[in-house]
């Protein structure tokens, strides 16, 4: 569709001149946008079956006519051990991989990383357990019978003070973060 201008006006964004700003066919794409993603839009559906292919995979592959051409085995829903290249039997395979994974620095790394957050998991679970602080003070302390009108007679006594304190953290869901609180 396009809209009749004035022959006395210029053209704006020709083919020939991409440069030059075409706000009709920029607001014509965003309105066919619109459109395939709007409130009617839906996904497509999902291939039936257990996969992304259309049907049942075959069985075997086909065999071939030269030296390590025999036809495989297609299994699905088998579970791959950890050490997969086990699974070949072959020691100098095994040796590769076991020298490459030993000087991983990154394995290294990250297996330093995961025993950093787990020492990190066990010091906030420190939080969750009661705090219990005591304290024990004694004070010797002489009084004048002077202070009370009785002139040329003291007293002298002993304060002992014991004191203990228990405090546990209570968790909420209000709380920032929902964080300890004490």
């Amino acid at each position: 569709m396009s809209i009749p201008r004035p022959s006395s006006a210029p053209p704006v964004g020709r083919a020939d001149e991409p440069w030059l700003p075409n706000p009709g066919r920029h607001a014509r794409r965003g309105v066919r946008l619109r459109l395939r993603s709007g409130p009617g839009f839906r996904f497509p559906q999902r291939p039936r079956g257990g996969g992304l292919h259309a049907g049942e995979l075959a069985a075997e592959t086909a065999a071939a006519d030269i030296h390590g051409g025999e036809a495989q085995r297609l299994v699905q829903d088998l579970d791959i051990p950890g050490q997969w290249w086990t699974l070949f039997h072959s020691p100098a395979l095994t040796a590769l991989i076991e020298e490459a994974l030993k000087a991983n620095p990154s394995l290294e790394a990250a297996t330093a990383a995961l025993r950093e957050a787990q020492e990190n998991v066990y010091a906030e679970q420190g939080a969750l357990f009661p705090t219990v602080s005591g304290s024990l003070s004694t004070e010797r302390e002489k009084i004048s019978g002077a202070t009370f009108g009785f002139p040329g007679t003291s007293s002298i006594f002993s304060v002992h003070t014991a004191q203990l304190s228990v405090s546990y953290p209570w968790t909420s869901s209000a709380a920032p973060g929902g964080r300890s609180r004490r």
